[in-house]
């Protein structure tokens, strides 16, 4: 079936019905006129047209929907939602975050997708989200210029849960966290390029090939960080590999696999206050015992954003765990209006017992550090983690939009 669609705007929720009882292979084809990629298409499905609208496509239970020159604009939850044993074909399709948008395409649950050229740009979350054995293909593309571009987004492209599947000339730029390969994935990264990004790969208890063909921006498209391994993840990045934070081949296996212990995805935000005040507070994230031996380390990782004006004063961000100060970061007064940024928090036992090294680095529109040492007592019961902030001046504003905590 194909759904030829005139130049125009149309409003969102449209949804596919399952397609269980079609001819194998028979997909339902939604397309634009035609175009080639990086043009703009001239369909556009607005959050706009219809505000009731919380996703711009829809499709679950087996159906095959083919999009080609579709553009989705605006405050989505989900641009796209393609979920349970679907199969998604992808040629030439834009999606717009806004700002404002949550999740460009979000694809999950024994789902196939193939992709060949478009734009996702904008999503304060994740550009792409794969979860749960996902089957992907990006080899259409025998380019970079002919393959999709993603930018602007808190994490351009994320997969977590045994997806698998090539990244053939993927284009990531300006995200807080370019990459990441999340709980036992395996993916090729032909020919991938990154540039601008916070971090350009975070590897995370999975498997990484080809990494030896990924461009890395230089000079004024450099990448704040490169790569970061957590857990017994594996690259062939044998180079770059272990740079940047990540641990030497010889004490690999000293340090346990990581886990999401508590996350949050609502937007947090604390103005109107020169009072310490939490983002977020995860009550028994951490476990004792766990991170008393040397080398056990927990992570904390956010993505926020300076409010509507420049900051009047200093503004802290504040790492505490069972209500003790472990590491702050001050974000300076001047820093611009809507600058995007990434935090880390990591806490890493230094000694048998609890004797810990704590550091926090901040990445995007704003480079800042701090280190301390700490006695954080994490051997008896359950510890709670707090992600807070301390303005020094209560016309200030910052948001984080996301708060996750692995251990």
């Amino acid at each position: 079936m194909v759904i030829d669609v005139g130049a125009g705007t149309y409003k969102g929720g449209i949804t596919l019905p399952a397609m269980r009882g079609y001819a194998q292979d028979d997909f339902i084809k939604i397309v634009g006129p035609n175009i080639n990629h990086p043009t703009v298409p001239a369909v556009v499905i607005d959050k706009a047209a219809d505000a009731a609208q919380t996703y711009g496509i829809r499709a679950f239970d087996g159906a095959y929907l083919w999009l080609e020159d579709i553009k989705f604009v605006g405050a989505f939850e989900n641009h796209a939602d393609i979920r349970r044993n679907s199969y998604l074909i992808w040629r030439n399709v834009h999606m717009d975050g806004q700002d404002v948008g949550t999740n460009g395409l979000s694809i999950q649950q024994h789902c196939r997708y193939t992709v060949l050229g478009g734009i996702i740009e904008n999503m304060l979350e994740l550009g792409i989200s794969e979860h749960f054995m996902v089957h992907r293909s990006f080899d259409s593309a025998t380019a970079s210029d002919q393959q999709l571009i993603i930018r602007n987004c808190g994490t351009g492209f994320q997969t977590k849960e045994a997806c698998v599947g090539h990244l053939d000339y993927l284009n990531v730029e300006d995200c807080d966290t370019a990459i990441e390969f999340n709980g036992n994935c395996v993916t090729n990264v032909k020919g991938v390029t990154l540039k601008r990004n916070g971090l350009g790969i975070a590897n995370v208890n999975s498997e990484m090939h080809n990494g030896q063909s990924v461009v890395f921006g230089t000079g004024a498209d450099a990448n704040t960080r490169t790569y970061q391994q957590i857990g017994v993840a594996g690259t062939d990045l044998t180079t770059l590999g272990w740079l940047d934070g990540s641990y030497a081949r010889t004490t690999l296996a000293g340090h346990s696999p990581v886990i999401t212990t508590a996350a949050s995805f609502a937007d947090a935000t604390v103005t109107g206050t020169t009072t310490e005040t939490n983002f977020y507070n995860f009550v028994g994230a951490i476990k004792p015992h766990r991170y008393t031996s040397p080398g056990r380390k927990f992570l904390v990782r956010a993505n926020g954003k300076i409010g509507a004006s420049a900051l009047v004063g200093t503004y802290r961000l504040v790492l505490r765990v069972a209500g003790t100060l472990a590491v702050d970061v001050t974000i300076p007064a001047g820093t611009a209006a809507n600058t995007r940024f990434a935090v880390e928090f990591e806490v890493v036992c230094s000694a048998n017992g609890n004797n810990q090294r704590v550091f926090t680095t901040m990445y995007g529109g704003i480079g800042a550090s701090n280190y301390a040492t700490r006695t954080l007592v994490l051997d008896s019961v359950d510890s709670g983690i707090a992600v807070t902030a301390i303005p020094t001046n209560s016309a200030d504003s910052v948001t984080l939009h996301r708060c996750e905590v692995y251990g």
